[in-house]
């Protein structure tokens, strides 16, 4: 049975599978390595709103048309079309639905699930009434103020002491030993789900190992993972309850460009230097001659020079400031505009300094995985922080978001302790490794402090004249936190993610997951102002076609792929424009010819060649212009070979360029320019006419005796 409060997900039968188109190998007109080609229909509408993309919710919402009978036994129900979906995106949404109820139910069986979870042992219950005490006296003391979130239920219904979710562990991947690392892990692996109502706490908390086999959760699931994860490797890490804006407990990226470390772009090295033809090798140096003509002197004043500069760099810093505070006024604009600001409620991570050689304080989204300051715009307010060993509520008043908050947790005028132990921040890492152990060895050590345990009221009983007991912290409920190797490199939940931002939505998925083969795909949208049409980039991994990028400029109808080595025929990268082949460029390593690049144009063919024996480094052919353009190109007009310098031979001798002029019938080499001369050695060859042939003499080959 599912807990109370869950959503309930409706398993949808999958439509009839289409065949599976298989790549081609041919160097076609067609784009190369496309397999998954949109193909609309006449008269059928497409999604109205771009943000949507490939998701379920481009589905429009309009009922559909009444039926009068009901299908026969052996007839089947017609299934839904949707032409702008692939057929293989509506299977997958509907196998994910599929596989998140079946996980779901395998999680709440209470046979295969340790009995910490839907238990409590006498200590855990005696940690509850005393809890359960201090709320009572908050809530007499604080009426006004927000409730807190102290033992909230799991996922089985019963009700854990929130520190107790805490299962500091360490994973063996090296990633994870860094803050950075892990809170890009956690914003990766699991799938952000806002609040609901966002002006409340979450009714229900499960552990961490909960969350990283559901692969989803709330900020709370989320940050409760993330310090799990980095009090393990030795941080002194916190979970902050609290309040932040709209965009951060929705995250809503579309307010931030997306950096580097989301696109995951590095730069390129397929672009060819300007101005140099490719395969052509880098000339010689020369040594600099002693007879060469000096530059002429700049006749202007360097004072002058510098002012001018100076006054550019004042003016652009003045358009950057100016453009800075409108879009300051805008967001603040846009901000002002929520209803419930300062009142919704999320989770995020601190980190103090002490450990692990951090100089200050600091906060992690979990969501996001990014870094902010603990004076940060974005979060307006906290009620309360907790680690695996203490709850520590907040007694400052935050006027102006977290401006003049202080986080030292042992300052107890601004801190207010739930439990006497483990009062002061700062060595807790070991007590939680040690509950984490007494965890591990058992129940038997559980059950001898729990038969060697005071009465209940004998803690709460401050007449008799003994010290009264310090209550400490039972061990985690929580199993033992694990992630294979499979799970921590696939990084995506449920098989795939999608983060929209102010310039790009960035979606990622599993390996294996697509039939095509995509592990990720980065819009990035039109801006008018900067004059970017806009662009898509998609990455693939595990083709038989090799193919691992293709870029798609919808605005002008190009498209450019991509391929790692081990294509046919060497190719590297292929680009059309409007679905006509633009450029090929090749592995020449791979390849007889040595052929580099290949440009087509409508009129001319242009290969380029690198390390040939004969030194060819460049060819072209000319077609006729006159001819009517039809698909195939007229009759050759010119051909023309260039050479690189062949140092064995004298330049005057080492021809540099032939060109072939076939309607003229001739052929022109011009040789390589000798050191000293600015007009390079030609020769001019011409094909006799029928008249000029008729007027040389006859030879006889044979003669009379």
């Amino acid at each position: 049975m599912l807990a109370d409060g869950e959503p309930q997900i409706e398993i949808v039968e999958p439509p009839t599978v289409g065949p599976t188109i298989p790549a081609s190998d041919s160097l076609s007109t067609t784009p190369v390595g496309d397999l998954t080609q949109d193909v609309t229909p006449q008269g059928s509408p497409p999604p109205t709103d771009p943000d949507l993309g490939d998701s379920p919710l481009a589905v429009p919402t309009s009922p559909p048309p009444p039926i009068d009978d009901e299908p026969a036994a052996d007839e089947q129900a017609p299934q839904p079309h949707i032409p702008w979906l692939d057929q293989h995106e509506i299977d997958y949404q509907i196998e994910c639905a599929r596989k998140k109820e079946a996980l779901k139910m395998a999680l709440l069986d209470r046979s295969k699930a340790p009995e910490s979870h839907w238990s409590n042992t006498k200590k855990e219950a005696l940690v509850l009434q005393f809890v359960d005490n201090f709320n009572r006296q908050y809530v007499q003391l604080y009426p006004g103020r927000k409730e807190l979130l102290l033992f909230p239920i799991n996922h089985f219904g019963v009700r854990k002491f929130v520190c107790t979710t805490i299962r500091p562990t360490q994973l063996p991947y090296k990633e994870l030993n860094d803050y950075r690392g892990c809170g890009r892990f956690v914003a990766d692996y699991v799938a952000y789900e806002a609040l609901e109502p966002p002006h409340e706490l979450p009714s229900m908390v499960p552990g961490p190992t909960y969350t990283l086999k559901l692969q989803t959760g709330n900020s709370f699931d989320l940050s409760i993972l993330l310090v799990s994860l980095l009090r393990g490797v030795g941080y002194d890490a916190y979970v902050v309850s609290g309040y932040a804006r709209r965009d951060v407990t929705l995250m809503d990226e579309t307010e931030t460009d997306a950096d580097a470390a989301a696109t995951g772009e590095d730069p390129g090295d397929e672009a060819l230097p300007a101005g140099k033809p490719a395969g052509k090798p880098a000339a010689p140096q020369q040594a600099q001659s002693k007879y060469k003509v000096k530059a002429p002197r700049h006749l202007r004043s360097m004072f002058l020079m510098k002012q001018e500069e100076r006054r550019k760099n004042t003016a652009v810093k003045e358009v950057e400031k100016n453009l800075a505070e409108q879009d300051q006024v805008g967001d603040g604009a846009a901000g002002d505009d929520d209803d419930l600001k300062g009142l919704r409620i999320h989770a995020w991570v601190l980190v103090l300094p002490g450990k692990r050689e951090v100089a200050e304080s600091f906060f992690i989204e979990p969501s996001t995985g990014r870094i902010y300051p603990t004076d940060h715009e974005k979060y307006l307010g906290v009620e309360s922080v907790f680690s695996s060993t203490n709850y520590w509520v907040n007694m400052q008043v935050c006027y102006e978001g977290l401006k003049g908050i202080s986080f030292d947790l042992g300052d107890n005028a601004k801190w207010e302790f739930v439990l006497l132990d483990n009062t002061q921040p700062g060595g807790i890492a070991t007590k939680a490794t040690d509950h984490g152990k007494n965890a591990d060895n058992g129940s038997d050590d559980e059950e001898e402090e729990d038969d060697n345990a005071l009465e209940i009221s004998s803690y709460f009983d401050f007449s008799r004249k003994e010290a009264p007991h310090i209550l400490d912290l039972p061990p985690s409920w929580v199993d033992v936190i694990s992630v294979s190797k499979e799970q921590f490199e696939s990084r995506c939940p449920a098989g795939s993610k999608s983060v929209t931002y102010r310039n790009a939505r960035c979606e990622s998925f599993a390996e294996y997951h697509r039939p095509d083969g995509m592990t990720s795909r980065i819009t990035f949208f039109a801006d008018e102002k900067k004059g970017f049409l806009g662009e898509i980039r998609e990455y693939f991994k595990n083709r038989k076609d090799k193919l691992s990028k293709r870029l798609r400029n919808p605005a002008i109808d190009r498209i450019e792929e991509h391929f790692d080595p081990g294509r046919p025929h060497g190719l590297k990268k292929h680009v059309l424009l409007c679905g006509k082949t633009k450029e090929m460029h090749f592995y020449p390593s791979a390849r007889s010819d040595g052929i580099l690049k290949r440009v087509e144009e409508p009129r001319k063919v242009i290969d380029y060649f690198t390390e040939r024996e004969d030194g060819l480094v460049y060819r072209s052919v000319t077609y006729d212009n006159t001819a009517e353009i039809t698909s195939f190109r007229g009759p050759i007009v010119k051909m023309t070979e260039k050479f690189a310098r062949n140092p064995a031979v004298p330049a005057h001798e080492d021809p540099a360029k032939k060109t072939h002029f076939l309607k003229e019938d001739k052929i022109r080499v011009i040789f390589h320019l000798e050191d000293g001369r600015i007009i390079p050695s030609y020769r001019e060859f011409k094909k006799p006419t029928p008249e000029q042939k008729g007027s040389f003499l006859e030879l006889n080959h044979s003669f009379e005796v």
